[in-house]
């Protein structure tokens, strides 16, 4: 029992369902979250694998760092929400958790702009310029620059459709 205003508020079965419901809530979208970041990561991987890029340790470093980021802003959302729970509990008002929510949402809207631009630098023209680069350097006799200028015929041909 607490006492609130020389009153007695009871914590009724009621209460604990909205309690259970607001955490699971939370919780699920801390893992939507960190699904996105997985799925982000491994798009950059396959990024870079497809524009036969190294992977490094940095990329892998940066996204512990933006994981950790991410659990802040969430945290802090969760937080907004647990104390508008409680004072919306205290009035017998039920609460969603919109800051988790909104929160949520925006950091979904940049993973999914981040796998947008990975997909936008696996369709770029940068890839097969630097395949067309590498066989014009690797072009040391008369029939190797006849099948240079041959592949950059076809580049600009694809590349006009």
């Amino acid at each position: 029992m607490v006492y609130y205003n020389m009153e007695t508020i009871q914590l009724t079965s009621s209460h604990l369902h909205c309690l259970l419901t607001h955490l699971i809530i939370c919780v699920s979208l801390w893992v939507m979250v960190l699904c996105a970041v997985l799925i982000d990561l491994w798009d950059r991987i396959y990024t870079q694998r497809k524009v036969h890029k190294k992977i490094s340790s940095n990329r892998l470093r940066l996204t512990l760092d933006k994981v950790s980021e991410y659990w802040r802003f969430m945290l802090i959302a969760f937080i907004i929400d647990a104390i508008i729970f409680v004072a919306c509990a205290l009035l017998n008002y039920s609460a969603i958790p919109a800051f988790s929510m909104l929160f949520t949402a925006g950091l979904l809207l940049i993973e999914f702009k981040s796998l947008y631009e990975h997909a936008k630098e696996r369709k770029s023209s940068i890839v097969d310029m630097n395949r067309l680069v590498q066989v014009i350097v690797e072009a040391v006799n008369d029939k190797d620059a006849k099948k240079a200028i041959k592949e950059i015929g076809n580049y600009l041909e694809t590349t006009k459709k």
